[in-house]
């Protein structure tokens, strides 16, 4: 499902997708890509043609982040995607996305130790941990991480709400 859309939405499709027996699967945790490019904008940053770029990427694997003229964080860019300066972290929703019907989270790759956000989220959805107890380690490991979850919400995107009920 696209990131942008509230928990109401993914309600209505996963009951028309239960009537296909399709299952359903919204964004659980990284930065939300928001645009792609057909150009690289890491090469054009090094001076690189669209040629010869040499994984210029390669040197922010998390996305080079992008600020406002204010110097507020804004966006991320990585390669040919535009993503969210925020991480959207679907941790404190878990159970009323599981309710609305989805049927998995998809976690987004960066680096730090992904294998145990993953291991995380997985004590999540089997009910092991809480979703307060996942934020709580989250920002444990990764002091300038901002999380979101405005679209679920039906808020701005970048909206972080903190609280685990709707």
């Amino acid at each position: 499902m696209p990131p942008e859309l509230p928990l109401e939405s993914i309600a209505t499709l996963a009951a028309a997708a239960r009537e296909l027996g399709v299952e359903i699967e919204v964004w659980g945790f990284g930065r939300i890509p928001l645009a792609i490019s057909g150009r690289c904008y890491h090469a054009r940053l090094h001076g690189r043609t669209k040629d010869n770029r040499q994984f210029a990427c390669e040197d922010d694997p998390d996305g080079l982040p992008v600020q406002a003229r204010e110097g507020q964080p804004f966006l991320a860019m990585n390669g040919v995607q535009t993503l969210s300066d925020s991480h959207a972290c679907m941790a404190l929703h878990a159970e009323a996305l599981a309710q609305a019907g989805v049927s998995s989270l998809r976690l987004s790759p960066q680096t730090g130790d992904f294998g145990q956000i993953c291991a995380l989220f997985h004590d999540l959805t089997q009910g092991r941990i809480s979703g307060d107890t996942l934020v709580k380690k989250l920002q444990a490991q990764n002091a300038n991480l901002r999380l979101s979850d405005g679209f679920l919400r039906g808020a701005r995107g970048a909206d972080w709400s903190g609280a685990s009920a709707f």
